[in-house]
């Protein structure tokens, strides 16, 4: 019995490193949208000085002394068009990373069907060879047998053995094809070690 790969979609979608990388540009470009809404908003900000009205350097500063303490609002209304075009720049960027998301998530998931569809497909072509293996076995077996009772020649009997090697031959070989499918697969997904 040939062994199923247990993989799923949502394994795929989960821990693919293309998709991870887009999500995290839709992460960056989100909050460059913030970055940029943010030339919108008024700036508030807080102040205080100290001062010392004394002519002399380092003298008694308690008595000439003044502090000021303040708020300061500042509101750019118009910036030339700068801010928003800026804006508009940072939701096309957005908005591109969404799409390079959703291509990178349709494009990983059509790989991950192809193979997985290629690898049922090795995986029953496999199970007929075992099959046709073990027929062309015994057929070898019949002949080697029908040899020794001087029934038929040694060119049939090698006719069969070689036919029962390229069978086994041919098994070998898609079972190497299933293999590198499935580590192909695997490969889709980057799991963190823990």
């Amino acid at each position: 019995e040939v062994e199923r790969v247990q993989l799923d979609e949502k394994d795929i979608l989960e821990h693919n490193l293309d998709i991870k990388r887009a999500s995290k540009g839709v992460e960056i470009s989100q909050t460059s949208v913030s970055i940029s809404e943010a030339a919108f908003l008024p700036k508030v900000g807080a102040f205080a000085r100290y001062a010392s009205g004394d002519n002399t350097a380092f003298n008694a500063f308690s008595e000439k002394e003044s502090y000021t303490i303040g708020l300061q609002m500042q509101w750019n209304l118009f910036h030339g068009g700068a801010d928003k075009s800026a804006l508009e720049k940072a939701r096309v960027e957005y908005l591109k990373a969404q799409q390079n998301l959703n291509l990178s998530k349709q494009a990983t998931l059509l790989q991950w069907k192809k193979l997985m569809s290629e690898i049922e497909n090795d995986t029953f072509a496999i199970e007929s060879l075992k099959h046709e293996l073990t027929l062309a076995h015994a057929i070898y077996e019949n002949y080697a047998a029908r040899y020794g009772e001087k029934l038929v020649s040694i060119h049939e009997v090698l006719l069969k053995q070689s036919a029962q090697i390229e069978k086994h031959l041919k098994l070998r070989e898609l079972q190497n094809r299933r293999n590198e499918k499935i580590f192909e697969v695997e490969t889709m997904i980057y799991k963190e070690e823990s």
